[in-house]
């Protein structure tokens, strides 16, 4: 297992660079940081960099960069701790070649300017839709308020529907958590659709309902890789649009995992619209973790 980086000059990358150095210390893994510099994805750094036509320069200056990446780290790593690639790939398909099903990719967000949460870079959709292993993307700052020095760690979030979507997601933030000794919230929403029944003699269907649904969830939830983590478990039952609720929850959360469709045929195009809601509008890093190829 490793932890692939996203690597282009930017702050944005240059904060999930920083994000994955030290998760890779946390789970004891190297970095591999990668700089992609085809034609139609080519950073401006690099661009900016080169001085003349030769191919040569522009692998050089891509390398230029990616040093200087590295270099400026608040802590300097050791060399087996990162392994620095450049590629005359586009970006996308660079990283998508490098991460393989059983890797970490880390991309940086963009355009968090003036339109505040409401857009990210072409790279970072991309990654989220296409990967075959969890994508985490990195904020350039998390827009929650500030925990207090007495207060509880922050959590790591996750949304649970009871799919096997959700389920993966599930265990993959489990693991996460009880690796940095973090709060695990799982979250579930109802929508109000399911909570207010259009006949009065439907209530009681709907509350057997959702009775069977909360059973099984804790049952997922007492399964998971979590048993045993040092921070605690809350599950949330709430009423609600799923993707408001999870936004709320957010707010004060470390990390916010969501599950992908399958990487099969269409599916595999489509993030789902929970999901995809989450990876544009989360106040905090967002993780995309995918069902493995033939899951189902």
């Amino acid at each position: 297992m490793r932890i692939v980086v996203g690597v282009d000059g930017s702050p944005g990358a240059q904060r999930a660079l920083e994000w994955g150095i030290a998760e890779g210390r946390v789970r004891g893994v190297g970095v591999t940081a990668l700089l992609a510099y085809g034609y139609y994805g080519r950073p401006f750094e690099v661009q900016a960099a080169v001085t003349g036509p030769e191919p040569e320069q522009l692998d050089e200056a891509a390398r230029k960069v990616l040093k200087q990446a590295v270099a400026a780290l608040p802590a300097e790593p050791s060399a087996h701790e990162v392994i620095e690639r450049v590629s005359d790939d586009e970006p996308v398909d660079a990283l998508l070649d490098e991460a393989r099903a059983d890797d970490l990719l880390v991309v940086g967000a963009r355009g968090l300017g003036p339109v505040r949460r409401l857009m990210l870079g072409s790279v970072s959709v991309h990654c989220t839709r296409y990967a075959t292993c969890p994508t985490v993307i990195v904020r350039d700052r998390q827009e929650g308020p500030v925990a207090d020095a007495g207060a509880q760690s922050p959590p790591v979030v996750v949304g649970i529907d009871g799919s096997p979507e959700s389920a993966t997601a599930l265990r993959w933030a489990a693991e996460h958590a009880r690796r940095h000794g973090l709060p695990l919230e799982v979250v579930h929403a109802w929508p109000r659709s399911e909570t207010q029944p259009a006949e009065v003699e439907d209530l009681f269907q709907v509350t057997r309902q959702r009775d069977r649904h909360r059973r099984e969830i804790e049952s997922l939830v007492e399964h998971s890789a979590y048993i045993g983590g040092r921070g605690g478990v809350n599950v949330r039952f709430l009423d609600g649009n799923p993707v408001e609720v999870l936004l709320e929850a957010a707010e004060n959360a470390s990390l916010l995992v969501v599950g992908s469709r399958g990487q099969g045929g269409v599916a595999r195009l489509l993030l789902g619209s929970t999901s995809a809601a989450c990876l544009l509008h989360a106040p905090c890093n967002v993780a995309v973790v995918p069902q493995p190829n033939g899951a189902s």
